[in-house]
């Protein structure tokens, strides 16, 4: 099944406010890869920057996880992680605020992919509430 992804990295004219999405495929073996398929860009959301919808194919026993982080004014950091089944079903959706993980959306035994992506880009966490 094909799922709509979106690759984007843009800033404001100013700089104070900014806004990175990726996309990446997990597989059940905890193995993490970028993307592949049809790319189309897009306009990105600020200014300054570009951004790309990538619709890829995802295996049968692999996740897509669309992770959206946006830095605003104050330099604070807030966002979201979705986790999405091959079928394109959101499965799980953690936000993302003051270096704390929590549940939003979804059930939580997908925890572990979204672990995987934390560990895999080392974003800062001082606590998860997911499971």
């Amino acid at each position: 099944m094909v799922v709509k992804l979106v690759e984007e990295l843009s800033k404001s004219k100013t700089g104070k406010h900014a806004i990175r999405r990726m996309a990446f495929i997990v597989k059940e073996d905890c193995e993490i890869m970028r993307p592949k398929g049809r790319i189309i860009p897009i306009k990105p959301l600020y200014r300054i920057g570009e951004a790309k919808e990538i619709y890829a194919e995802v295996p049968p026993n692999a996740y897509a996880v669309q992770l959206v982080m946006i830095k605003c004014l104050r330099a604070r950091v807030k966002g979201y992680i979705d986790v999405y089944s091959a079928e394109g079903k959101l499965l799980l959706r953690v936000n993302y605020r003051r270096f704390k993980l929590r549940k939003s959306i979804g059930d939580a035994k997908y925890a572990w992919v979204v672990e995987k992506i934390v560990k895999h880009l080392k974003i800062p966490i001082k606590r998860m509430n997911i499971k």
